[in-house]
């Protein structure tokens, strides 16, 4: 008897210990599963931020094509502007030989451009400034011409009405 009950005892002892290390086993599955479901919310959230990662970079990609674009218009709409002041100079030349400086400035300046190596913005700003310069000149001479249209045009009325009274 004394041998069957320590026998028994030394059963439970070992059937508690084998629940223990069961109940610890599933208490470190249970864990195991929370990292396991941990990581796969990571993971998650870093395809997150690479998909809004990937979306900013496309979004910045979409702006930079249409900054382009605009660079491209604005650099169009400037060139016609520069084609107008030439052919308006042109045609101002033909009243007087003065203008045609102007013509050789503005032809002078697309040679600059065509030359320098100036980013897009710096090259915009600096045409702008210097087509602005030139316009004022520009009006400056249609003025003073205008004076000297308007100027002969009254000396030739005035010579025509003192004729007109001689007679």
């Amino acid at each position: 008897g004394k041998v069957e009950r320590r026998l028994a005892e030394e059963m439970e002892g070992l059937k508690r210990e084998l629940e223990e290390v069961r109940h610890e086993r599933e208490k470190l599955k249970e864990e195991e599963e929370l990292m396991k479901k941990k990581l796969r919310e990571m993971d998650d959230m870093v395809e997150r931020r690479q998909n809004e990662l990937e979306n900013f970079i496309k979004v910045e990609e979409e702006l930079e094509t249409e900054l382009q674009e605009v660079k491209k218009m604005l650099e169009q709409t400037l060139q016609q502007r520069q084609v107008d002041e030439q052919k308006w100079a042109q045609a101002k030349a033909d009243l007087s030989g003065q203008l045609s400086s102007k013509t050789q400035e503005i032809q002078s300046l697309m040679r600059d451009l065509d030359y320098s190596r100036k980013s897009h913005e710096e090259m915009i700003c600096e045409m702008e400034q210097r087509l602005a310069q030139q316009k004022r000149e520009a009006q400056y001479q249609e003025d003073q011409l205008q004076r000297k249209i308007d100027d002969t045009k009254q000396s030739l009325e005035e010579g025509v009405r003192q004729s007109q009274e001689e007679t």
